[in-house]
């Protein structure tokens, strides 16, 4: 029974950094940089919430499992961050990174 409380704790939370991601992407309020980065995140997110949700009806025990959606999609969200425009043309990032 806890285990349930926390995943739906955990999907609320959810719910809410893709609403948050989602305004901050499509509002003209803000000035958003790294778009691919937070749609990368945003994606995640969403995803592993619904892998939770799924995963909570018919396989309990595997809920730890959807945490690696949101790992990878971090992970992704940086690799876009180092090469992305205009990171991969800056001086600094050829010297640490040169073949």
């Amino acid at each position: 029974m806890i285990v349930d409380a926390m995943v739906l704790y955990q999907g609320v939370v959810g719910i809410g950094v893709v609403s948050g991601v989602l305004f901050l992407l499509y509002s003209d309020d803000f000035v958003v940089i790294h778009r691919r980065f937070l749609a990368i995140i945003g994606v995640g997110c969403g995803a592993t919430v619904l892998s939770q949700l799924v995963l909570l009806l018919y396989w309990p025990a595997g809920i730890s499992i959807s945490h690696l959606i949101f790992i990878l999609s971090v992970v992704g969200g940086l690799y876009s961050l180092l090469r992305g425009y205009p990171t991969h043309s800056e001086p600094w990032f050829r010297t640490l990174f040169s073949r």
